[in-house]
């Protein structure tokens, strides 16, 4: 619109009191047209900037030929001028062809009923209207202002004693070749029928009354008047062209109350925007918001209520005379007020809206920021004193940030540094309080994302929402195939890959009245950049069983069905998805106004593209009082990033910062997609929040940082894929990370088995900072149809620094359970370690039964001696009660020969007291390869002087077919993924598998079954003198359904090295004998001349696997019935 005042004014105005038949007759109209007249002659004069060019149309001159020719005036008007039309006469109905049926319901035409309409003519049917003031506008920057004062006006671009201005429906049925313009309509077809629209230009429309009500004159003094019309001429006198259109309304609707029954006032336009223009002020500003108080229906009234911020109790607040009133009862839109005894009830009074006290949003200044921006923010606010936000100095409890950073300020939310509009550059008062005003926006929006009326009594069987998904991409017509979906639930709608381009998704949604009486409705729409805008649906006033469609306008036509947008912008900051929020009000009331609301967004802070936003470019039981709800709907969107060509032996960037190279034989296109659309798009209910056991030693790693409610990407996808079959251990498909892993992070790429819903991990990280995947995961349906299928990797970073523990190795301590580690006072299970050797001498020479707890191969004893607390008899006692004292002994355990960690162990015991000989009750617990070393010590270095009692979990006594501990410990990730609570020790040791693969371990070595010396030696037949007992796990016990997830998981993850020559080796352990992962029962079991011992062997299966023995319930209670034994 035009910034400066327009040139012309181009005023058509029409008036017919005298029709040709008697009983049309009205008294009023001419009189009505010849004030409005009047007034415009008056304010623009030939000394104004602003000329006026006017023409009428009087009685038998206002033919339909006539009025739809006196359109030509509007010919002249050039960009920057301003248009007006005046029709006051009778309205009426005429029946619609079925072209029109799709936009009347009730198969009816609003019309105008011209000078000839009832002898031979017709009416001037309200999508001719629509055409007229098209062609009028088209291809102009103009603005347009219709004013109709007569019945049926409300759409027809859509008793006292008092005259409707309404005859009878026309008795004429029109054709469509009746329609003035119909050729440009907008055609389409549904369900083999013609369906017609009729283009609408760009204005605004004032009209007299609801469709549904009489527009009425009667005798004002000695004139008779149309109460419309005498009412606005005489607002327009006492303010001039000062009060916008929606303060015009409002204070007609107050006035007019008070005279008739049954009429509203109705104000309509195809831009929300311009209701805030100020009468025929083209594009003048509006004024500062305020509300007005009248006198109407015997009472003071202010037309404002709690959808415009006025507090429930009320209050007091100062008119423009500085004279103070009270507001006495709040309802919706308006409020009745107290205090106004002796003035003029013929005049308006305004109120400040900033005189209401609003939510407050909390924001923060930056601590980090620079001293000089933050300074001259405080300033700002102090001066601005605004009533929409508050300064706190906690930044935990603030909502936003302000940042004052490289000279410019930025809003953000909290920890996060990407703006969420346009950084204002530059430190200065101005900026600062420009920043403020912006800041003022997001608190209006986000106090209307938060408004509800707890006191409503309309009931949810009162009205339904119907939300649905267009299923055919790229067609933006009204009869596209739908789908409904559950707008309760922040329904997806995505982008779909169609004819070589990206389609945007679209929607539908109609709110169905299913009560007994009146409802209006209206939904605004709240864009990302904050805007708010109500253009989809103002108002709509819905009766009983009736329903209406939000439509978008576009170019002159409207549709029901509306496209969603994610802008370019997104992907530039590696974000695919945003949300849509659509504020839905329903109402009771007729004065329901949802255009205080409407404001224009920020722009974002990042490069000019596209606007991101919706759309292209009986008596009723409820007492009868205002009442009014709202309902919230949240639509993601999602726009999948480009994908790009993968090909053997060429190293591919993404996002400028992630590189991908492929092994020979595999090619593919591939993009990076956010975990949470990856995870929809399986549809499985499975959810990253489950793996891992404990949510503070993992999460997804992200790939950019996403923003906002966009959430990070995080998932590689791979389309198309050719040559999957070539990746494995040896022949990797490698991701360089921008972004190195800490010293103690790993990132783990999983891939996601539809088979048995588990995920199981394709490879590791290094130290360098690549991630080697190993094998590729099935294809799985991808996010968007038109896809198809998609292979899918999500990156796990698993952040160890929270978890690890520093070892002096070898090292031997006492589990003290009485003092709790910084952090986990509250924890019952937690203990400390005393290390230092005197103290745990002294802890020694107190106790009579001590417990000692020996890790295997891949672990520490962090958790092990908690399983002591896990463990509980039939009384409810703790098995720690049985001991007075519970020892760790932890290890290097990949180089070190377990002959000399069993020295190592030996040593330590000695030189705190338990020696040869030492008189105490000594039990040791020893897990996988710590029951070689225990075993060891007791029979080749004299141990069993010193042990009492030996319980070996998970011990390979006749060796294991592992031979690379890489290969183990993926393998026994693919469990620990899936949500193993004994993960715990696990996880220091696979931090070092990026350094592991491809190396051979002595201690390995030493456990080969067919070639270790190691265990020729230990399995000589010698009797220890000691009872053991051993604990195996045996996978095939644990319940078909668990197991079976777990055999798929292993499966998967033992694929990665089927090129191995111990592949088959590893497949026949794993799947065809009993076994706990690591290793087969038979060789936990397995100690040559057990049988001839003194003390035979206790052996005890239980439904577990190798890393699960002391949390597992099965574990626990194997190991409940041993130690049960020793003490």
């Amino acid at each position: 619109m035009p910034s400066q005042a327009p040139s012309h004014l181009h005023a058509l105005l029409i008036a017919i009191n005298n029709y040709p038949i008697p009983r049309h007759r009205l008294n009023g109209c001419v009189a009505d047209r010849d004030a409005l007249k009047g007034y415009l002659e008056k304010r623009f004069t030939t000394d104004t900037p602003t000329r006026l060019r006017l023409k009428t149309l009087t009685d038998r001159e206002a033919t339909k030929q006539a009025v739809i020719e006196s359109f030509s005036h509007f010919d002249a008007a050039q960009d920057g001028d301003v248009c007006l039309l005046y029709f006051s006469g009778h309205g009426s109905q005429a029946p619609a062809p079925p072209e029109f049926w799709h936009l009347d319901p009730s198969r009816m035409n609003q019309s105008l009923v011209c000078f000839d309409s009832r002898v031979g003519g017709k009416d001037l049917m309200d999508k001719e209207m629509s055409y007229l003031l098209w062609k009028a506008t088209q291809g102009k920057n103009i603005h347009f202002i219709a004013v109709f004062d007569c019945c049926h006006s409300g759409t027809i671009t859509r008793e006292l004693a008092a005259t409707p201005r309404m005859a009878e429906t026309s008795p004429v049925p029109s054709k469509l070749e009746d329609y003035h313009g119909y050729q440009d309509y907008n055609k389409t077809t549904e369900n083999g029928k013609l369906q017609l629209s009729p283009p609408r230009g760009r204005y605004v429309q004032l009209a007299a009354a609801k469709d549904k009500e009489t527009a009425k004159e009667l005798k004002i003094g000695a004139q008779t008047r149309g109460i419309f019309t005498y009412n606005l001429v005489a607002l327009l006198e006492q303010a001039a062209d000062q009060m916008s259109y929606e303060d015009l309304v409002s204070s007609l609707r107050l006035r007019i109350e008070g005279k008739v029954r049954e009429q509203t006032p109705q104000l309509i336009s195809t831009e929300p925007t311009d209701q805030k223009l100020r009468f025929l002020g083209g594009a003048a500003p509006a004024q500062s918001p305020y509300f007005n108080v009248v006198f109407s229906q015997g009472r003071w009234v202010l037309d404002a209520g709690a959808l415009q911020g006025v507090p429930a109790n009320g209050g007091v607040v100062t008119i423009e005379d500085g004279a103070q009133i009270k507001i006495t009862q709040v309802d919706q839109n308006r409020s009745e007020v107290s205090g106004m005894e002796g003035k003029d009830a013929t005049k308006t009074y305004k109120v400040s809206s900033s005189q209401f006290v609003l939510p407050k949003l909390l924001v923060a200044l930056d601590p980090d920021g620079e001293k000089e921006g933050l300074s001259l923010m405080q300033q700002a606010f102090r001066s601005l004193a605004s009533p929409l936000l508050s300064l706190t100095t906690d930044i935990d409890a603030a909502t936003y940030w302000i940042r004052a950073t490289e000279k410019s300020y930025r809003l953000t939310l909290p920890c996060e540094e990407r703006p969420l509009f346009r950084r204002v550059e530059g430190y200065s008062s101005d900026n600062a309080e420009i920043f403020l005003g912006d800041l003022e926006k997001v608190a209006r929006w986000r106090n209307l994302l938060d408004l509800t009326n707890p006191r409503t009594t309309i009931s949810n069987d009162d009205f339904s929402i119907h939300l649905y998904r267009s299923q055919q991409p790229g067609y933006l017509e009204d009869d596209v195939k739908v789908e409904e979906a559950d707008w309760r639930n922040s329904p997806v709608f995505r982008y779909d890959f169609v004819n070589g381009k990206w389609e945007q998704p679209a929607f539908q949604l109609k709110v169905v009245n299913k009560s007994n009486r009146i409802l209006y409705v209206s939904a605004l729409n709240l864009e990302d950049n904050f805007t708010i805008s109500n253009r989809f649906l103002a108002m709509q006033e819905l009766p009983a069983g009736g329903e209406v469609w939000l439509t978008e306008l576009y170019k002159n036509y409207n549709y029901r069905t509306i496209p969603l947008s994610v802008a370019d912008a997104y992907h530039s900051w590696g974000a695919t998805e945003k949300k849509e929020y659509f504020k839905i009000f329903i109402s009771t009331a007729p004065q329901l106004n949802t255009d205080f609301y409407n404001q224009k967004g920020l722009e974002l802070d990042f490069r000019k593209t596209e606007k991101n936003r919706a759309g292209r470019g009986e008596e009723p039981a409820n007492p009868d009082i205002p009442d009014w709800l709202t309902r919230e709907i949240a639509l993601t969107v999602v726009r999948p990033m480009e994908q790009q060509t993968l090909s053997a032996g060429q190293v591919v960037t993404l996002l400028d910062k992630i590189s991908i190279k492929p092994p020979a034989g595999l090619s593919a296109k591939i993009a990076l997609t956010p975990r949470g659309e990856a995870e929809r798009s399986l549809d499985t209910g499975a959810n990253f929040s489950q793996l891992w056991g404990f949510q503070e030693a993992a999460e997804p790693y992200a790939m950019t940082r996403g923003f906002n409610e966009a959430p990070p990407l995080s998932v590689l996808e791979l389309y198309d894929v050719e040559g999957a079959s070539q990746v494995d251990a040896d022949h990797p498909l490698t991701v360089g990370l921008q972004d190195k892993p800490a010293d103690r992070e790993l990132v783990i790429p999983l891939g996601y088995d539809p088979e048995s819903g588990t995920y199981y991990p394709l490879g590791m990280s290094t130290p360098d900072g690549e991630v080697r995947i190993e094998s590729l995961p099935e294809e799985t349906p991808a996010g968007t149809r038109s896809l198809g299928g998609s292979i899918k990797i999500f990156f796990h970073k698993v952040v160890l620094s929270k978890l690890g523990y520093t070892y002096n190795h070898p090292q031997l301590a006492v589990a003290d359970f009485s003092t709790k580690p910084e952090g986990e006072e509250q924890d019952e299970e937690a203990f400390s370690y005393l290390i230092e050797e005197a103290a745990v001498k002294s802890k020694v020479a107190a106790a009579e039964k001590i417990i000692l707890f020996i890790h295997g191969i891949i672990g520490d004893t962090t958790v092990m001696p908690k399983s002591l607390l896990r463990i509980k008899d039939d009384n409810g006692q703790t098995a720690l009660n049985r001991y007075d004292l519970v020892m760790t002994f932890d290890y290097e355990n990949l180089n070190t020969p377990i002959e000399q960690t069993a020295k190592d162990l030996k040593t330590r015991l000695t030189a705190v007291g338990l020696g040869a000989g030492h008189g105490k009750h000594l039990t040791i617990v020893a897990h996988s390869m710590g029951g070689l070393v225990s075993r060891w010590m007791i029979e080749k270095e004299e141990g069993n002087k010193m042990v009492n009692y030996l319980v070996q979990v998970g011990t390979p006594n006749s060796g294991s077919p592992w031979a690379d501990v890489y290969e183990l410990a993926s393998v026994l990730l693919a469990r620990a993924v899936n949500g193993a609570a004994f993960l715990k020790p696990y996880l220091l040791p696979l931090s070092l598998l990026g350094k592991l693969a491809n190396q051979l371990f002595l201690t390995l070595q030493q456990m080969d079954a067919e070639k270790s010396a190691f265990l020729k030696a230990l399995n000589d037949g010698s009797d220890p003198g000691i009872p053991y007992a051993i604990v195996a796990g045996n996978t095939q016990l644990i319940p078909v359904a668990i197991s079976e997830k777990q055999r798929l998981a292993l499966i998967r993850a033992l694929n990665r090295f089927r090129q191995r020559a111990h592949y088959n080796a590893l497949d026949k352990m794993l799947f065809k004998l009993a076994n706990d992962i690591a290793v087969s029962t038979n060789s936990i079991f397995e100690i040559p001349g057990k049988e001839q011992r003194k003390d035979v062997p206790t052996k005890l299966e239980v439904a577990c696997d190798h890393i699960s023995y002391f949390d597992d319930p099965a574990g626990l209670e194997g190991l409940g019935q041993v130690l049960a034994v020793s003490t």
